[in-house]
């Protein structure tokens, strides 16, 4: 091996090894709350949503495509899961998160309360994108992550991009343990100048499934 070939691999191992090893720094409250902030003021509180979805749990996967309405403004959500031939898998309405209508197809009720899942996922990836109060901030690189305590032991952490300014994972604690986290990227702005993610990828420790949901179009209300 040329000296200078090991000069340049000496040099990508210090680059990726400084990287991974970014110290973290402490976050004063009000820097942290500048970013939550800004972020909160750039989100739309009532819109409609038309995506695909796909969820696997194990070897067994399903996709279909979704249309998801959502008012943060009344605690209000209304969801159906479509097939490509128009075939409603679900459709489930929820208010202040309690199912107030549900019809799940016959195939899907059998594996278990689908209409309560299918209302929970959705609140946990498009309610509360940032924290109602603020417990600790600090920051590793271009990353911020704020900690806000709930009640019952749980705790959420969210990760915002200090370049970016947006939310890039949002995570559930119960009783110290991760219980699952949510990835949001390719935030665009829709017609109104509110962004929204592109792709979202809830990754469910606790019962081991994950839902991927690829936003095709928003639709202010």
């Amino acid at each position: 091996m040329s000296r200078r070939l090991l000069a340049g691999l000496l040099s990508l191992i210090f680059i990726f090894g400084g990287c991974a090893h970014l110290p973290i720094m402490s976050v004063s409250p009000q820097d942290a709350q500048s970013v939550v902030d800004d972020f909160h003021r750039r989100l739309a509180n009532k819109y409609e949503i038309v995506d695909s979805v796909e969820f696997k749990i194990g070897f067994f996967s399903f996709s279909s495509l979704g249309m998801t309405s959502i008012d943060l403004v009344n605690d209000h959500l209304a969801v159906a899961g479509v097939t490509p031939v128009g075939i409603t898998l679900f459709s489930v309405v929820a208010d202040k998160g309690k199912v107030t209508q549900a019809f799940v197809m016959p195939q899907f009720a059998k594996r278990g309360d689908v209409a309560k899942a299918v209302s929970g996922n959705i609140r946990d990836i498009y309610f509360d994108l940032t924290p109602g109060s603020f417990l600790s901030g600090s920051s590793r690189g271009d990353q911020l992550s704020v900690k806000t305590a709930l009640e019952n032991g749980l705790q959420h952490e969210y990760f915002f991009s200090l370049k970016d300014r947006v939310l890039g994972e949002k995570r559930l604690y119960k009783n110290g343990r991760l219980f699952w986290r949510i990835f949001y990227s390719n935030w665009t702005e829709d017609s109104a100048g509110h962004i929204h993610p592109g792709k979202i990828r809830l990754v469910h420790r606790a019962y081991h499934y994950q839902l991927i949901i690829n936003t095709k179009e928003v639709r202010p209300l």
